[in-house]
């Protein structure tokens, strides 16, 4: 299957240059009026004329808890960065909605595709991709680091106050709203910078998964995915290993059923060949 990639930047560059309006938000920031949320669709047909199977939502830097004007400044700081122009609290319901419209534009851009370029989309993919697949959806989400604007993500130092409750209640909020509300063909979990945060997605990944099961018996598994950030070709932002990272994965999941996949992004591609030969050792041994 064929991904997009580079969605915001796309975005940015070539859709709605100076319309993200938020820095904390990023791309989500178009999820915010008509016009951003027009532009957001037409990236998406912009993936789907390129050949892409799979479309990934605008959601990563959705974010319960984020802050505009008349919050502390301890608060805002952490949650939208150097952006002073947040004048007031996007409530919870509100940032929901967002997520849910990331999720539903993506679909709305495969319904609306012009059937002359749906009939291209299969020749320009991948060889190997089947004509009964996709294309599909996949909502997107971040690490903790990513909703705190501080760069975190990136050495994935979290400060002392994050434990590992607190990163339990952030990922199983947003992972609940996308997998239950928004029902996507997938979640992508991604630029995982800590073991610790690596083993609370599986455990989120795996409890989600199961609750849904328990209410909706007759479905199959939503396709989950990990992917790891790294600052070599063997660790995590931390320090620790992508083989520890793995084997926390399969511990939590063993069967593969709640995680699809484990993946890599945000690293240097020199450090390509040796986390993919890491990755695909561990995947052929377990």
């Amino acid at each position: 299957l064929l991904m997009d990639g580079g969605v915001s930047t796309h975005l940015e560059n070539s859709i709605a240059p100076k319309a993200f309006s938020h820095r904390g938000l990023w791309s989500s920031s178009l999820l915010l009026t008509e016009e951003g949320r027009k532009s957001v669709v037409e990236g998406h047909r912009d993936w789907l004329n390129a050949g892409s199977d799979v479309l990934t939502t605008v959601t990563y830097q959705c974010h319960y808890g984020l802050f505009k004007s008349g919050a502390s400044t301890e608060r805002a700081s952490m949650s939208v960065g150097d952006n002073e122009s947040l004048t007031e609290i996007l409530s919870g319901e509100r940032m929901e909605e967002m997520m849910i419209d990331g999720v539903l534009l993506a679909k709305r851009a495969i319904e609306t595709t012009n059937p002359r370029n749906k009939s291209n989309m299969k020749n320009l993919a991948s060889s190997t991709t089947s004509p009964t697949l996709g294309p599909f959806v996949v909502s997107s989400t971040g690490p903790y680091g990513a909703a705190m604007a501080d760069g975190s993500e990136y050495t994935g130092k979290y400060p002392a106050h994050v434990t590992r409750q607190a990163l339990l209640n952030f990922h199983t909020r947003k992972a609940r709203t996308l997998l239950m509300e928004g029902e996507p063909d997938g979640l992508a979990v991604e630029t995982i910078p800590n073991i610790e945060e690596v083993g609370v997605v599986c455990e989120v990944l795996r409890d989600l998964q199961q609750q849904r099961e328990e209410l909706q018996p007759d479905s199959s598994p939503i396709a989950c995915w990990i992917s790891l950030a790294c600052r070599s070709g063997n660790e995590l932002n931390d320090g620790h290993t992508v083989e520890e990272a793995l084997r926390l994965v399969q511990s939590h999941d063993p069967t593969g059923r709640w995680i699809a996949a484990v993946g890599i992004n945000c690293f240097d591609s020199a450090y390509m060949p040796s986390l993919v030969a890491i990755i695909t050792k561990n995947s052929l041994t377990q």
